[in-house]
């Protein structure tokens, strides 16, 4: 059982299930999920690999989404006569751009890609487009990675099952930091973080000591 972009067994509010004598892999969320279940058995069942060729990031899913509500807004504000929003960003000095060029902007990018992945030729300036979306590891580009995620269930049994060769490709964000406790003078400085895919400036880890505090004011 293979070849998923999400789980390779995936159940909401089952009942007296039975995964038995199979090969779950190529997967990039999860080999098995069961939530809200009562009654599962899991019995000679082996896990792995996850999936390793995946060409376009987390992005691209989230680009999709996006694409869709934008379209819809749209639709919405020609339909009511209503003006049309713009858009600021602050790499663009003194220049901004309507909903509808970043609707247009983001179908286009999407579309590069895609012609990317499938072969066709691409020009200088659709090369540099490719940053946000192509996954040059081929890993899994999310946030978790299970071999099995059992929720909010009952009455498990789980029997000569093994889970092998999973690899995702994920950047963590440290909220709260409690390593300078004891470091009074300890404050946030900006940090850059270099990725193959997105340039990003963040601000480090909040110091615990500015979040909790013995005693109240």
């Amino acid at each position: 059982l293979g070849l998923s972009s999400h789980h390779g067994v995936h159940g909401n509010n089952a009942t007296n299930i039975v995964i038995q004598d199979l090969q779950i892999y190529d997967f990039e969320v999860a080999g098995i999920q069961l939530n809200g279940f009562e009654g599962a058995r899991i019995l000679n069942v082996d896990i792995g690999p996850s999936l390793h060729n995946v060409s376009l990031t987390a992005y691209y899913s989230n680009a999709r989404n996006l694409l869709l509500a934008l379209t819809r807004l749209l639709e919405g504000i020609e339909s009511y006569g209503v003006d049309m929003p713009t858009v600021s960003y602050s790499y663009l000095i003194d220049e901004s751009l309507t909903l509808g060029e970043v609707r247009d902007n983001l179908a286009a990018s999407m579309d590069i890609i895609y012609r990317f992945c499938t072969g066709d030729e691409l020009t200088d300036d659709e090369y540099n487009s490719l940053e946000l979306f192509n996954n040059y590891d081929n890993l899994p580009d999310g946030g978790s990675l299970y071999g099995i995620a059992l929720k909010y269930g009952e009455d498990v049994y789980i029997e000569n099952v093994t889970i092998s060769d999973m690899e995702l490709n994920t950047n963590e964000v440290i909220g709260v930091d409690f390593k300078e406790c004891h470091n009074e003078n300890y404050e946030p400085v900006l940090k850059v973080s270099q990725s193959p895919t997105v340039y990003q400036e963040t601000l480090s880890p909040t110091p615990a000591p500015t979040l909790f505090r013995s005693q109240p004011d």
